[in-house]
């Protein structure tokens, strides 16, 4: 397993996709065992191209390669669901984080000079010199 990224969601910790399985959901059971969910990503998941943040009591799961740039999901404990909104950049090795309890996106093998944020279920584009990430402490 490789390539697959974590995130902490309701005190339960996930594991997301990875090769070869990258559609696979990893759940830690107690005794430090995974157990693979029965519910699957809707898009295939490697962290080498798209970024995990937990926000809001669900996960944002930004999907990278595979034709699918400028997708991404939640997770909310049980259920993989892709947001309607498309990124205006792709997400290759782009990254996700937070501000304000919005979820950010920020660069990308194709852009390193835009930021993205996601209000009201549309994706926002700024310059990075002009964005309040790295300015404001959200």
């Amino acid at each position: 397993m490789t390539l697959e990224d974590k995130m902490q969601l309701k005190g339960v910790l996930y594991i997301f996709g990875g090769y070869p399985s990258n559609l696979k959901i990893l759940q830690l059971e107690s005794g430090c065992t995974f157990r693979k969910l029965p519910t699957s990503l809707p898009l295939p998941f490697e962290s080498y191209y798209g970024s995990t943040e937990s926000i809001r009591d669900k996960v944002f799961l930004c999907f990278g390669g595979g034709g699918s740039t400028r997708n991404c999901a939640t997770w909310d404990g049980s259920r993989a669901t892709v947001l309607e909104a498309e990124t205006h950049e792709t997400l290759d090795s782009g990254t996700l984080s937070r501000f304000k309890l919005n979820t950010v996106k920020g660069g990308s093998y194709s852009s390193s000079t835009t930021t993205e944020i996601l209000q009201a279920n549309s994706w926002y584009q700024f310059e990075t010199s002009s964005h309040p990430v790295g300015h404001e402490d959200g």
